[in-house]
């Protein structure tokens, strides 16, 4: 009986499956950047145009890391009890509502919350791309891939002011609304791409005793690799 990681190694080397899932991984830390970026470059807008105090302004700044402190706890909760993916489709989700919600906060509080929850969405999602990682990739490689998609953390910053040259005029005027708004498209693409095509983690699969779950997510990723052992010849312990 091999264990699991020794049946990652020998039977789950980085190929099709895992190359695709790193780029949407990536895509998902891109986005995560960007909305770092979004959140902080608007603020000054927003002071002038709903006439905010230097306090509002200040609270409207740290209840996004509140709210990032709270998802990133909430996710290890829903990670652990509900699924990898299922945690960061719903994250996704978040995302996008949180961010057309914007369009319609006319006053302090309705941002304020609308700030916590987007703060939440970005807490929610942070852990997960990691995780996939490790519970995906043979040992030899999870560094290096685990550094890449956080590398990608910055990219989506430079992507972030990329998109609000399209939208603000200067860093005190411009249509606010309509960058956080622009900035749900990338999250709705990579929504689609991880309902489509990731596979839930085998190894929460395994650990949680899903284990005809487990035999499918295995088989699954053979299948996108285009190879035919068959799985009752790679049983792993748990």
């Amino acid at each position: 009986m091999k264990s699991f990681d020794v049946l990652i190694e020998e039977h789950f080397p980085v190929s099709r499956y895992q190359l695709m899932s790193l780029v949407v991984l990536c895509l998902v830390d891109l986005t995560d950047g960007g909305q770092l970026v979004t959140t902080s470059i608007s603020l000054p807008i927003i002071k002038e145009e709903m006439g905010l105090s230097a306090t509002q302004v200040s609270l409207l700044s740290s209840l996004f890391y509140v709210g990032t402190a709270a998802g990133s706890l909430a996710s290890g909760l829903s990670a652990d009890k509900l699924g990898r993916i299922f945690t960061l489709k719903r994250a996704l989700v978040m995302q996008i509502v949180c961010g057309l919600s914007f369009m319609f906060c006319n006053g302090f509080w309705s941002l304020l919350l609308v700030r916590f929850l987007y703060g939440g969405s970005y807490g929610f999602s942070l852990p997960m791309t990691p995780i996939y990682v490790i519970e995906l990739f043979p040992l030899k490689n999870r560094g290096k891939f685990t550094v890449l998609i956080n590398f990608f953390v910055s990219v989506g910053k430079l992507y972030g002011a990329f998109l609000s040259m399209f939208f603000l005029d200067s860093f005190g005027t411009g249509n606010w609304r309509g960058l956080m708004a622009a900035s749900t498209l990338l999250p709705i693409a990579i929504l689609i791409m991880v309902s489509l095509f990731l596979i839930e983690s085998p190894r929460f699969l395994l650990v949680q005793g899903r284990h005809q779950e487990f035999k499918a997510a295995l088989d699954g990723i053979l299948r996108f690799n285009a190879k035919g052992e068959p799985y009752e010849q790679i049983r792993p312990d748990e």
